[in-house]
């Protein structure tokens, strides 16, 4: 790594890692394995914007310890500790002869006994059976980087519980489809959880070599581990297991991912799927039940749907501000901030877990959201101003942001605000930000100029931006002057 900058993956294409105000980011272009050079495009982001952030979006799973803050790592790869742990133990196994935790290595965690063990198809069945208790172990190790999800803390710790560690993306619009299969880079996990697959025992130390990160069998073979395929491929003769039942999407332009949702297999009940539903419920009883759980998925599922509540009904989920997982008591947490009484142990994890993610604006929104709810004003404005420093064009920060000028009597530089945010929206808050601007204007009886905001606002639907839109072209047709008609 040096100031002028440097690459980052090997295939199918390298992408290259620039300074940019004081920030690592990855650049549009990248360098295909054959010496072919592309421009990488996404149309609701920049690439000087946090998604494209080196060390805070990148750098975490890419590289082995590495504290997002600082900028230190223990590997710029992912060397053995990412998976298994500080080494200091190993060194310790080595230097003692190799005579005793002969599993482990040393090492804090061993992948040896993460597969699931299965016993062949008998003559008259189609499908091998578990013969050992499937564990957890890949979802801890491989899960971190393998799927959609929020740092909690920015430690550069390399194991312990994936609840512990990460805040994970649910089953969510855009994210995934209505039957689970991925839309958008969800990285594995969400789908693979949701698969008959899964539920049925498989891990994913089954079907992937860890150590060497490719497949244990190749083609059909890998799915024969398991499946009589005799059974199976009278329905899709030529074509391998994968093309129907694993179908592939492409990101960043030539990188072909396979889904993990397992498509046209029978679904069965799953814990990720279901805690998507809690995600949305407001039922009471439903959400008592959930947090009662001994499923950590159905309790995150209850925690998330807290937001979805009446403000003071969310008190309902101070059960969860004691949870054995740090995931759910930080989500209940945010959702509780003033009005119910956190305990200093927990608000301080909910603070780490914004701070861990302070290169994105979301970060600096959710720590001034907790300054206002407990009646800090001036914190939150601090708050919402240092989230615009690193993503200026994030909308929820600046419209929050101008509302609290609005309540402390700066209507125009509120007003300013939000006239130069319009100018370079970001495609997805292009609607709000109108939405915004035009109660700015009315409020300033800019009466035609609200007006035109409104009119841009409602291109989106938004049964708020179309009735503010109707409202205001009533007003402004109620205070103009009678027309006298010619005599």
């Amino acid at each position: 790594m040096t100031d002028g900058g440097f690459f980052i993956g090997v295939e199918p294409l390298e992408q290259f890692v620039v300074k940019h105000e004081g920030r690592w980011q990855v650049s549009q272009r990248a360098q295909l394995s054959d010496g072919g050079v592309i421009e990488l495009t996404n149309a609701n982001a920049e690439w000087t914007e946090p998604a494209f952030n080196w060390s805070g979006s990148c750098a975490p799973c890419h590289a082995t310890g590495f504290v997002v803050a600082t900028n230190k790592w223990e590997s710029l790869s992912v060397s053995c500790q990412a998976c298994h742990g500080d080494a200091a133990g190993h060194r310790a196994w080595l230097a003692g002869g190799k005579k005793s935790d002969v599993l482990a290595r040393g090492f804090a965690r061993s992948l040896r006994e993460s597969r699931t063990r299965f016993a062949l198809p008998a003559p008259d069945a189609s499908i091998a059976k578990a013969t050992s208790t499937p564990n957890e172990v890949d979802v801890d190790t491989c899960g971190g980087c393998h799927s959609r999800r929020r740092a909690l803390t920015d430690d550069g710790a390399l194991t312990g519980n994936y609840f512990d560690r990460f805040e994970p993306a649910l089953m969510e619009p855009g994210l995934y489809g209505e039957n689970g299969e991925a839309l958008d880079e969800v990285f594995e996990l969400g789908s693979f959880l949701m698969s008959p697959m899964y539920a049925a025992g498989v891990r994913c130390t089954n079907c992937h070599d860890p150590h060497s990160g490719g497949l244990r069998a190749e083609g059909d073979a890998l799915c024969a581990q398991c499946h009589r395929l005799e059974a199976f491929t009278p329905h899709a003769r030529g074509q391998q297991c994968i093309s129907c039942h694993m179908p592939s999407k492409t990101f960043l332009a030539v990188n072909e991912r396979r889904d993990h949702f397992f498509h046209g297999a029978t679904l069965k009940p799953s814990s990720f799927r279901r805690a998507a539903e809690l995600a949305t419920t407001t039922d009471p009883r439903v959400l008592n039940e959930a947090m009662a759980s001994p499923d950590d998925w159905l309790r995150y599922g209850a925690a998330t749907a807290l937001r979805e509540l009446p403000r003071y009904d969310r008190k309902l989920g101070q059960p969860l501000l004691s949870d054995a997982r740090r995931a759910i008591r930080v989500r209940a947490a945010r959702a509780m901030v003033g009005i119910a009484e956190i305990p200093p142990r927990v608000r301080a994890e909910l603070d780490e877990a914004e701070r861990a993610n302070a290169f994105r604006g979301e970060a600096w929104l959710n720590l001034g959201m907790a300054a206002l709810l407990t009646g800090d004003r001036g914190q939150a404005e601090t708050h919402f101003r240092r989230g615009l420093e690193v993503e200026p064009r994030f909308g929820p920060l600046l419209i929050n942001l101008a509302d609290l000028l609005r309540e402390t009597k700066r209507d125009g530089e509120a007003r300013l605000l939000l006239e130069r945010a319009v100018k370079s929206p970001h495609p997805a808050w292009n609607t709000s930000l109108h939405y915004a601007l035009g109660l700015a204007r009315w409020r300033a009886r800019d009466r035609e100029g609200a007006l035109a905001a409104f009119s841009i606002a409602k291109g989106d639907g938004n049964p708020l931006h179309v009735n503010a839109f109707n409202l205001a072209q009533q007003e402004i047709a109620s205070e103009m002057p009678a027309k006298i008609p010619p005599k």
